[in-house]
């Protein structure tokens, strides 16, 4: 074969497999509204338990005070009623029943909503079986309709934490909270105000035994979803740095057992017990296994 003829089927090869793998990329890509069925698929009965599961979980904390014992709803951390970027919650009811490291065994969707009700929330739970709980599964069966299998599209099946954090440093954290204006919308956590964001820290944020005080989680969460309009324009070690001044702040403490049975339990939720050694320094921020040791 001519040495033209080569690079020409070289040539095509390389568009070929250019093509597959845009389309592949346009196959695990789409736009999450699509997903979302039309109401008017639904009787009236049906739409009311959805319009009652979806303001619950946007004003939890005002429709629920007996079971939230903070400032927070559902909303705060699953943006825009489990819609939006943030801890999407379509396709939610095709992930459970799941395996739980920290129960030791597998939960439904009702005990994992009870399981925010008791850490992230910091409240009680609500009955399993009641007309509350009800709303919410309609609401999350209203999200997941289209959706076939809980590892349907990439945004599914996200591990929503770092890994290779880089370490922190406390104190410029803390120079970064106020630089990048996230009082704006935060307003100065643990106060009462009038601020649209959540409380990061306080009485009125999510215990020590919550998700989001693990190292990791929080700053996977600051590094792709902050600031709001302009997200993941901070770099690993910014995140980093406000993910530790925050969870260094005082908090709930989770009254509760993180029990992990199995073993595998992380080691960077940032409890009483571990601030106070990282602030002693019998512990270091790299001894977390998911933070570099540089």
């Amino acid at each position: 074969m001519k040495t033209r003829h080569v690079l020409l089927l070289v040539f095509l090869m390389m568009i070929f497999a250019a093509c597959s793998n845009d389309t592949e990329q346009a196959d695990n890509e789409v736009d999450k509204s699509s997903l979302i069925p039309a109401l008017s698929e639904y009787s009236d009965e049906e739409i009311e338990d959805i319009d009652r599961g979806q303001e619950l979980v946007t004003h939890t904390n005002d429709m629920l005070p007996e079971n939230v014992g903070n400032n927070l709803s559902c909303a705060s951390c699953h943006a825009g009623a489990g819609r939006g970027d943030s801890l999407n919650l379509i396709g939610v009811t095709e992930k459970f029943p799941q395996y739980s490291e920290r129960e030791g065994k597998d939960v439904t969707l009702e005990d994992r909503i009870n399981g925010c009700f008791l850490r992230s929330m910091d409240g009680k739970e609500i009955d399993p079986e009641g007309e509350t709980m009800e709303a919410f599964i309609s609401y999350f069966e209203y999200l997941s309709k289209n959706i076939e299998s809980g590892d349907q599209y990439d945004f599914m099946t996200v591990d929503e934490r770092a890994d290779n954090i880089p370490a922190p440093n406390v104190e410029q954290g803390a120079n970064e909270f106020s630089r990048y204006n996230c009082m704006s919308c935060h307003g100065r956590a643990g106060t009462e105000s009038a601020y649209t964001g959540p409380d990061l820290w306080g009485p009125g944020s999510f215990n020590d035994g919550a998700g989001m005080a693990r190292f990791s989680n929080m700053q996977y969460f600051i590094k792709h979803y902050m600031p709001k309009g302009q997200e993941g324009t901070l770099s690993e070690q910014e995140a980093s740095n406000i993910a530790a001044y925050i969870l260094m702040q005082d908090r709930p403490e989770f009254e509760g057992v993180n029990r992990f049975p199995n073993g595998n339990k992380p080691d960077d939720y940032l409890n009483e017990e571990t601030k106070e050694a990282l602030r002693n320094n019998y512990l270091d921020w790299t001894d977390f296994e998911r933070v570099q040791d540089e």
